[in-house]
This record gives structure tokens, C-alpha cells and sequence, in this order.
């Protein structure tokens, strides 16, 4: 799947409106810097992938991917549950949200099979360890 230079623009866009859904001093720093270089292709692609499929589904399940792609996919889902093990990651998501906040132990999850419509993990791999 190729990324567009435009679809790249359109990115860096959305991660400044998001940056506006953060608390104050995570709303500074995503403004002078709204995606790491590496974060590009990972949220392009994806966002490229839901468009394209036409997916909407009901409930999905974030396992520790980045706290912004869950505000950038929010349009595909009606609810998010992102569980990360670090609990300070809770503040990037407001009570009003779509986006619900569990923390868990990405390799051992406490939920019944077959309860989430799409499972994203993001850029975690590497930090599991043996």
C-alpha cells in the first residue's frame, strides 16, 4: 500500500487537532512535535487501511499502541478499550471520550475471547520481554 505525501500532510493535521483532546503539558509537546518520524508510516497506513476497507466497526481493543492513534482511528469505532500497563498513559484520554483506559499486562489480558470486533498493538513488539 503506498502513502501519499498528501496523506502524510493530512496526518500531521489531524495530530494537531488531537493534541487539542490532551492535558495542558502533553498539549505543548505534541503541538511543537505532533508525530515522532517514525510514528508516520504506522498511523498512515493504518488510517489508509480502515478508509479503504470501509471499516466501522462497534468495539476495538488497543494493546499499548501509541495514545495518539486512538483518537485518530475514534471515527471507525463507536468504542475504544486501550490497556497499556503504564497507568500514567490514562491521562491522555478524557472521561467524555469513546476511549476507555484499563491497565493490564499486554501479554496477559483479563478479557473473554471473541468480545472485540478489531485488535490493534502498534510499535510494541520490541518492548515485551522474555
Amino acid at each position: 500500500m503506498r502513502i501519499s505525501f498528501l496523506e502524510h500532510i493530512v496526518l500531521l493535521f489531524k495530530a494537531f487537532l488531537t493534541a487539542f483532546r490532551y492535558p495542558l503539558a502533553t498539549r505543548i509537546k505534541t503541538l511543537l512535535c505532533p508525530i515522532e518520524s517514525t510514528r508516520y508510516l504506522e498511523f498512515s497506513y493504518i488510517l489508509k487501511y480502515l478508509k479503504s476497507n470501509r471499516i466501522h466497526k462497534k468495539i476495538a481493543l488497543d494493546v499499548s499502541s501509541p495514545a495518539m492513534l486512538d483518537y485518530l482511528i475514534e471515527p471507525h469505532f463507536d468504542t475504544i478499550v486501550k490497556c497499556n500497563i503504564d497507568a500514567d498513559e490514562s491521562g491522555y484520554f478524557s472521561s467524555n471520550s469513546k476511549i476507555a483506559f484499563t491497565r493490564q499486562n499486554g501479554t496477559q489480558l483479563g478479557f473473554q475471547n471473541n468480545c472485540y470486533d478489531a485488535v490493534l498493538s502498534v510499535s510494541v513488539i520490541e518492548h515485551i520481554h522474555e
